[in-house]
């Protein structure tokens, strides 16, 4: 299988970020967890790209054309979430509207995620016209691992051990598709 995996965000765009218990940005936490989602893909013989490999800028849109240039059979974009409400929690998952292989993506690795970590919450998956979905050729979500503005999943998320896990969950759900 061909697969294009996007670290959302990066260079000038941060993402989400938290200052509390200490600075992390969504940006690193993405890129870290694409490149162990591809090392997992590539030793299980699939052929992976990264719409981004380094702390760089790429626009929405070229995000797209990366995807759609490689001839992936799946895209599937990597986040962590933000809220001004510092209690927000939970993973979810989005697909393009309309789209039934991209549903079926997004609730594959969204459960995959849900059965390594059963004590957090599953907010669900829900459509959305975000624009790497709906320029994108191929069944393509995106996932929202954890509120990196929760002080107590920021900790989740920079954390290798759980890193190591997600990407796991997330690759099998890839895979299971």
């Amino acid at each position: 299988m061909i697969i294009c995996i996007d670290p959302g965000h990066g260079g000038e765009d941060p993402g989400a970020q938290t200052n509390t218990p200490f600075y992390y940005t969504e940006k690193q936490f993405n890129l870290s967890l694409a490149k162990k989602v591809q090392t997992i893909l590539e030793d299980n013989g699939h052929t992976v790209y990264l719409t981004r490999d380094g702390d760089q800028y790429i626009s929405l849109y070229d995000r797209a054309q990366i995807a759609n240039s490689t001839n992936a059979d799946v895209f599937v974009s990597i986040h962590a979430n933000g809220s001004s409400d510092p209690t927000s929690e939970g993973m979810e998952a989005f697909h393009y509207t309309g789209s039934s292989s991209g549903r079926s993506l997004a609730n594959l690795i969204l459960n995959s995620m849900h059965d390594e970590f059963r004590d957090h919450i599953k907010r669900g998956v829900f459509s959305a016209n975000f624009a790497v979905l709906r320029l994108t050729l191929m069944p393509a979500a995106l996932i929202e691992c954890e509120f990196i503005t929760n002080p107590h999943q920021a900790r989740f998320l920079q954390d290798e051990r759980n890193q190591n896990i997600m990407a796991e969950a997330i690759a099998r759900g890839i895979q299971i598709f």
